[in-house]
């Protein structure tokens, strides 16, 4: 864990002001109590977190190992994995070489204190998993599976044993799988003496739950025409249900608004009909536990009530010091309101890794007497829960930090269609009437949230007594973020906007115009798209500028939508943008080699279309058949990449607009002090933190982007610089033994620092919208891209529209 030098600075600041803290006992509770200490009584749960780690051979050189899934059961955690080594080069020439030491399947057991229990290799004969449970009588259980050349003779029993592993009986299922080996996810004993099985998902079908009589004959298979079991089985008030999902929701992908929660009967074998799941965010993140089914997202764990069908919050990590940056992706089994077991997957190393994390509560909140500065934002950044983790796990500070994170708070309240709008309202209406929270993070693109009422000017802090050098900076950066002078958000860390070319072909600006746009357009080879084909809606995103300002006036309440200006936009946006359904997802592709030779550089492009259902925009710049593509640039990494990649000279230019704006800055990390806040200069000695190198250089590995403070800039630029050259020559040395299905690598540009600076140098404008008015936009000019009203027409009900959330704000 990083230790900021910032952090004695931070803590001498908080010690100036009494901080009002937030009471976070409710679920999404936004509110902060300006007179609340935290009592010796508030809910505090002690920790611990062990990693499951995988036994690996010293001796042989991991490359990598998959783990199927992490299944916690009463008394053990069972972990399926497959390993893969590196085979020796000499290997192949040896015809006793036993290939299969570097290449099986296996299956780890934990207790529940992440000790190894056990470790075996499954053979080719056995079951990848074996699903194991407690049954009635309290003996063990193990389904396991007896395979044969031919499935049908497969056999697969329940082996039953007592606390000493001596076998008490075996119990024969009817062979209902036939064709399919079975992955079993859950095995339960109803009181009747019912043996259910159940296995794991498929995306292209429902896997039925199985039922069979003590004797292991079946008796009937559960499954939806059109539903399929998004969970495992649970009980609640001595029934049982299942979380489920539509099929078409499943295949699309959006899961939003689509979970119910359904009982299952086992004397008629079907699905009664569902109650509608509120704030299941999503089903990797739920849990069946015996007495109900849970959810974790990153603000805490919820429990589904029956009765409202919505999620009922039980803990909150803030009553816990657990890393923050475990809870992307966790699965919480309560054991009772004392004890909580969770599995935890960090995604954060090259390999997934696996922990365990055990609460229980504590008779006394070990944080009594503590003040506490609360953070509100949306996506809050795995730079600035490094932050809080090791400030709060400090016993010297006097202070504590608590954060929520807003877009899942959002979601959990069942409002997955338009969250951003949603979380936008509901902020605004904190700050409105004084009850948000001291600081504010990642609402700098949000143009209603920009006046003195909600936040404070931070330029009188960057400019006081304890400020900062405006020299060390991308000061251009502050500055394209203002509104009238004002900087009311500060970017901590940043990316670019624009458009990747080939400038070959095009020959353009980076704040080229419309204008530019046509006669580059005009002038294009025969052969060659100018862009890949993007829907209207989207391209409106762009062509509109980074900024609504022209148009809009919070201040004024004035909107000025019905202009020559507008329509010229979307006579711009309908000539080069589509109105086909269905368009398909267009990405930038890239793929990191597994040999740590390549230090997890990427490589881009390759030799055809892949048939995922995307548009790959690398290939088609690559083969010379695009112009150019939108890009996302979040590291001069990924400039490099880009730039190599074009047949001939690449460039970056802004997006072509009405005005020439040029490459936009999007705020990465960012920060604001609420004007409501009574501690606005604590606040600002933790915004202060994160300007300083070490804590810049870290939110620039953690968070992937470019940070504002220029030193770490150019440490962090030019040592990508010396690992792009040092992966090249492994490249050119390894042509001959590496696949790299039509990829490539090229070296650095010898003033590819110098050039991506000036870039940075040159943005004087930043993204920043509303999105309830980019709604109304996209919602009224459907009709005109589709032909049937006027540019006229359509921008005279924006105006309506607009001004009345304008007037509302």
């Amino acid at each position: 864990m990083k230790n900021y030098t910032a952090r004695k600075a931070l803590a001498a600041a908080l010690c100036l002001s009494m901080l009002p803290a937030f009471s976070a006992c409710k679920k999404n509770q936004t509110k902060k109590n300006a007179s609340r200490e935290i009592k010796e009584t508030d809910p505090y749960y002690d920790s611990e977190t062990v990693e499951l780690s995988i036994p690996v051979d010293e001796t042989k050189e991991l490359q990598w190992i998959q783990v199927s899934d992490v299944e916690y059961a009463d008394t053990e955690i069972r972990m399926p994995y497959y390993i893969n080594y590196e085979i020796p080069k000499e290997a192949y020439a040896d015809m006793n070489f036993d290939f299969s030491a570097y290449s099986y399947g296996g299956l780890a057991v934990f207790d529940l204190k992440g000790n190894l229990i056990s470790n075996e290799k499954q053979g080719e004969g056995s079951i990848g998993s074996e699903c194991n449970t407690i049954d009635n009588e309290g003996n063990h259980a193990v389904f396991s599976a007896e395979l044969n050349t031919d499935p049908e003779k497969s056999v697969y029993k329940i082996v039953f044993t007592d606390d000493n592993g001596n076998t008490l009986k075996e119990v024969t299922l009817d062979n209902v799988w036939k064709s399919e080996i079975p992955s079993i996810r859950s095995m339960k004993f109803l009181s009747d003496g019912k043996i259910v099985m159940q296995g794991y998902e498929s995306i292209v079908s429902s896997t039925p739950i199985e039922v069979f009589d003590p004797s292991g004959k079946h008796l009937f298979s559960i499954s939806s025409m059109d539903r399929n079991m998004a969970s495992g089985m649970f009980r609640q008030d001595g029934k049982y249900y299942v979380l489920t999902i539509s099929q078409d929701a499943w295949l699309s992908g959006e899961f939003a608004n689509d979970y119910e929660v359904n009982e299952i009967d086992f004397e008629k074998g079907t699905l009664k009909p569902g109650i509608k799941a509120k704030g299941i965010v999503f089903a990797e993140s739920v849990a069946a536990a015996e007495d109900g089914l849970y959810s974790s997202t990153v603000n805490g764990i919820s429990k589904f009530d029956m009765k409202t069908g919505e999620m009922e919050e039980i803990l909150t990590w803030n009553q816990t010091d657990v890393d923050h940056n475990l809870l992307n992706m966790i699965k919480s089994y309560p054991k009772n309101e004392n004890e909580i077991h969770a599995i935890a997957t960090s995604y954060m190393d090259k390999m997934p890794r696996y922990y365990l994390v055990n609460l229980f509560r504590a008779e006394k909140n070990p944080h009594a007497g503590k003040q506490i500065l609360y953070v509100g934002g949306q996506g809050i950044s795995p730079s600035f829960y490094d932050f809080m983790h090791d400030y709060n796990a400090d016993p010297d500070n006097d202070f504590r930090i608590e954060t929520i994170d807003y877009y899942y708070s959002e979601l959990e309240s069942g409002n997955a269609e338009n969250v951003e709008a949603g979380l936008t309202d509901k902020v605004y209406l904190d700050l409105l009437s004084g009850e948000g929270p001291d600081i504010l993070m990642n609402f700098a693109a949000t143009d209603q949230f920009a006046n003195e009422d909600l936040l404070v000017d931070l330029n009188s802090y960057i400019d006081g007594k304890n400020g900062l050098d405006r020299s060390k900076y991308f000061d251009n950066i502050f500055r394209s973020v203002e509104r009238d002078g004002k900087l009311f958000s500060i970017p901590t860390a940043f990316g670019l906007e624009g458009y990747l070319v080939d400038a070959d072909v095009i020959h353009a600006e980076s704040t080229w115009t419309f204008d530019d746009l046509d006669r580059e357009a005009d002038a294009l080879p025969g052969d060659k798209m100018l862009i890949p084909k993007i829907s209207t809606q989207n391209l409106l995103k762009t062509f509109i500028g980074p900024n609504l300002s022209e148009y809009m006036d919070y201040t004024k309440k004035e909107v000025h939508f019905s202009s020559e200006s507008m329509i010229h936009i979307l006579e711009e946006v309908k000539k080069y943008g589509s109105t086909e359904e269905n368009i398909k997802p267009a990405s930038m592709g890239r793929s990191i080699p597994g040999d740590d030779a390549f230090e997890e550089v990427p490589y881009m492009a390759g030799s055809e279309e892949l048939e995922d259902g995307t548009t790959h925009l690398e290939l088609l710049i690559y083969s010379g058949a695009c112009a150019m593509a939108p890009v996302s640039v979040n590291n001069i990494l990924d400039y490099h990449l880009y730039t190599t990649l074009v047949p001939g000279e690449g460039k970056l230019l802004g997006y072509p607009t009405a005005q020439g704006k040029g490459i936009i800055a999007s705020p990465g990390l960012s920060l604001s002090i609420v004007a409501s806040s009574e501690s606005k200069d604590a606040s600002w000695e933790v915004i202060r933190a994160f300007m300083e190198e070490e804590a810049q250089l870290n939110m620039a590995e953690r968070d992937s982007c470019i940070p504002v403070l220029r030193s770490a800039f150019e440490k962090i630029a030019n040592e990508t610089k010396e690992k792009i050259d040092r992966v090249y020559q492994v490249y050119l040395e390894s042509m001959g033994s590496f696949d790299y299905y039509g990829g490539v690598y090229f070296p650095a540009a010898s003033d590819l620092v110098d050039e991506f600076r000036e870039i940075i140098e040159s943005v004087s404008y930043s993204f920043h919208q509303d999105p309830a008015v980019m709604d109304i936009l996209q919602e009224e000019t459907a009709g005109y891209f589709s032909g049937s009203r006027s540019a006229e027409d359509v921008l005279k009900n924006v105006d309506n529209r607009a001004k009345q959330i304008v007037q509302e704000h």
